[in-house]
């Protein structure tokens, strides 16, 4: 909520990776899906995103 009404944002996204299986559950627990793969800072990285 806070993301949204107080800091009025319309998307919302999470950089995590691969291997970090915990993560990406808390992600889909809250509404995330996972969007892309991609390099980031030279690591592999799966991007998991929100819109309001």
């Amino acid at each position: 909520d806070y993301a949204w009404n107080t800091l009025n944002l319309s998307r919302l996204i999470s950089i995590i990776a691969p291997a970090n299986v915990r993560s990406q559950r808390v992600a889909e627990k809250v509404g995330m899906q996972r969007e892309n793969a991609t390099i980031f800072k030279g690591f592999a990285v799966d991007i998991y995103g929100i819109s309001r």
